[in-house]
């Protein structure tokens, strides 16, 4: 699951913290997670700073590629 796929899909609301053991490294001191998501293999994290998006790769899952997105750098845009 990356920022720059135009695709839909399927995402439930996990227990904050489930996958922390995949995305622990990329918080800062004092950062907390506010949400976590999960499809499939992938997962999304909002935290007070950032937006992680974790896209699980490979058969036996243990390749994985992180995409960070800070608020300070998102946007919003409309198309008609």
């Amino acid at each position: 699951m990356s920022f720059d796929v135009k695709k839909i899909v399927a995402l439930s609301e996990q227990k904050i913290g489930d996958g922390a053991d995949r995305y622990q490294f990329l918080l800062l001191e004092g950062e907390q997670v506010l949400v976590e998501y999960k499809s499939i293999r992938d997962r999304l994290v909002f935290t007070t700073n950032k937006i992680i998006s974790i896209d699980i790769q490979g058969i036996t899952g243990k390749k994985a590629e992180f995409h960070v997105l800070p608020y300070t750098k998102a946007r919003s845009e409309e198309h008609t």
